[in-house]
């Protein structure tokens, strides 16, 4: 006898995890197993799984026992109210207040910070590859990933000649980026030799 069995429905287990339902049913509270998943022995035992399924489609409890599934609803009669239905809005009252955790101040970063302190006499950050409009770290570690080693080497990138990489967007715009690239390195060697940080 195999140590487990393939779930041949959807599983759920009922909100005190104490018995196992199909989908559909009204106790079911937490998924427990999609068809195909595989249960172990212990829980087929448990629960009383027969080739994946729950016996004639009843709720069976952990203890072995069984109840039928809840009748279907009479097609005659108006449909019970839904208990766990959230009550309707109450118009007019304010917003709960939002509940987002509070950012301690010394972690916040301000905009323009890191401009003012570049300009005030600090070393200016590298140019990256996200630097550039149209460049996500996704689109970065491609062009990485194909040797394209940070802003100066895509600045040196033939047009007519640009590799094919895998991963990369066919949308991406090698023109505009090579020339952003360009003008990135560019500004950054400006800023070299006018502080006589050029080799």
């Amino acid at each position: 006898m195999p140590k487990h069995q393939i779930a041949a429905q959807r599983l759920y287990l009922t909100a005190n995890k104490q018995a196992l339902v199909p989908a559909g049913h009204d106790e079911a509270a937490i998924l427990y197993a999609n068809e195909g998943t595989i249960i172990p022995q212990s829980a087929c035992e448990m629960f009383g799984l027969k080739d994946g399924k729950l016996p004639g489609g009843k709720k069976t409890s952990a203890k072995g026992g069984t109840k039928a599934a809840p009748p279907p609803p009479n097609k005659g009669e108006p449909a019970p109210p839904n208990k766990s239905a959230p009550p309707p809005p109450n118009k007019g009252a304010p917003p709960p207040p939002n509940k987002a955790a509070k950012v301690p101040e010394d972690k916040v970063i301000k905009l323009g910070e890191g401009k003012a302190d570049a300009a005030d006499g600090g070393t200016a950050k590298a140019p990256e590859l996200t630097d550039i409009d149209g460049i996500g770290p996704a689109t970065a570690k491609a062009l990485i990933g194909a040797g394209i080693a940070g802003v100066a080497g895509l600045a040196a990138v033939d047009l007519a000649n640009r590799p094919e990489i895998e991963g990369l967007a066919s949308t991406f715009d090698w023109g505009s980026s090579i020339a952003a690239a360009k003008a990135l390195v560019g500004s950054t060697d400006d800023e070299a030799a006018a502080t006589g940080d050029a080799a």
